[in-house]
């Protein structure tokens, strides 16, 4: 079994984007790194995808080619798509899956207070309006300056 991190910005993308669109299941990439024959991942960035179309594969595989293509680029940090994530539109499941959860409440619980999901683009955003930054330069800067 693989050691699995999570930064903090990832999981804010991840959470703020499931509270942009609340009335909507939403998924995304994780991006990171693998590490010691892929035992170890360290999960850095997630990018937003879909709000509206969960079963259109054409547009999810616009969206890997796209961001597996800008991470073959980045040959410094050598990221790569590690994972994928889904937060389903039924308000019932309020599963969360983490060790440090209050850490992360207390974190979150500032980004969403800050309404800083009104920020988020995802690619379904992207597709409709291509100046939009699915990878959320700017969000990124604003979470690392709360988280």
């Amino acid at each position: 079994m693989a050691e699995v991190g999570l930064s903090y910005l990832a999981l804010a993308k991840v959470i703020l984007h499931a509270a942009k669109y609340p009335h909507c299941c939403v998924n995304g990439f994780l991006i990171g790194h693998k590490a010691e024959k892929g035992r170890r991942v360290r999960i850095v960035d997630a990018v937003p995808l879909l709000h509206r179309w969960q079963v259109l594969t054409p547009m999810t595989e616009l969206a890997l080619i796209q961001v597996s293509t800008a991470c073959s680029f980045d040959t410094n940090s050598k990221l790569q798509i590690v994972g994928y994530y889904q937060a389903n539109e039924q308000l019932e499941d309020e599963t969360i899956f983490l060790d440090n959860s209050r850490v992360a409440e207390a974190a979150i619980r500032s980004c969403l207070k800050e309404k800083l999901y009104r920020s988020l683009t995802d690619f379904d955003d992207h597709l409709e309006n291509v100046s939009l930054d699915f990878w959320n330069t700017k969000l990124n800067e604003e979470l690392e300056a709360v988280l």
